[in-house]
């Protein structure tokens, strides 16, 4: 079986909610659930609604 999911980066547009925090906060809980559930086969993706949010993805990934 293959499982998929996508997160948006959620309230960082029109809420304002800090874009770096948010890419901090989605990487660190995104790495830490898949170590801790190595068996479990799951593709992550994080949809950036601009070239900026991606950079930010990035940046943290690297």
């Amino acid at each position: 079986m293959y499982y998929s999911i996508i997160f948006p980066a959620i309230s960082t547009g029109a809420f304002g909610f800090p874009a770096q925090r948010a890419a901090q906060i989605a990487y660190n809980t995104i790495t830490t659930w898949q170590t801790a559930n190595k068996d479990y086969p799951l593709e992550v993706s994080l949809c950036a609604y601009d070239n900026k949010m991606y950079q930010l993805y990035k940046k943290i990934a690297a």
